[in-house]
């Protein structure tokens, strides 16, 4: 007989262990993206608390769901970057690369680091759209 899996409908946020592990992936996800000389650049005067800030709060809100409008939020937040620094969807994917190396040194199933590159993914559109 087919046992069906339990779904555990906990937020991706409490299920990966809460603000602890969202922390060390922002330490590493802050390491990675300084030492890529295709993005840094991007963030050269920036104090490192306020570009793990800004990463840690939009984290923990992508992983306890996206509210309506978020997308809008992304775009002017980028518009400048895009407009008078070049931001390109290619920096958004030298991100994400470097996002995921950040997953692989964590203690996360292979499901869950899935799920937060995918959620990471998403937000492409939110910011290259007009």
């Amino acid at each position: 007989m087919f046992q069906a899996e339990e779904i555990d409908h906990r937020s991706l946020y409490t299920r990966i262990g809460g603000p602890d592990v969202v922390d060390s992936i922002i330490d590493e996800f802050y390491g990675n993206v300084m030492a890529d000389e295709r993005i840094n650049h991007f963030f050269a005067g920036l104090p490192p608390s306020r570009f793990k800030s800004h990463q840690t709060n939009l984290l923990m809100h992508m992983f306890g769901g996206r509210s309506k409008g978020f997308g809008i939020i992304l775009r002017d937040a980028h518009a400048d970057l895009i407009k008078h620094h070049g931001l390109t969807p290619a920096h958004f994917d030298a991100m994400i690369e470097d996002l995921m190396a950040a997953l692989k040194t964590l203690d996360l199933s292979h499901m869950t680091t899935v799920e937060i590159l995918s959620i990471a993914r998403s937000t492409k559109d939110d910011i290259f759209s007009d």
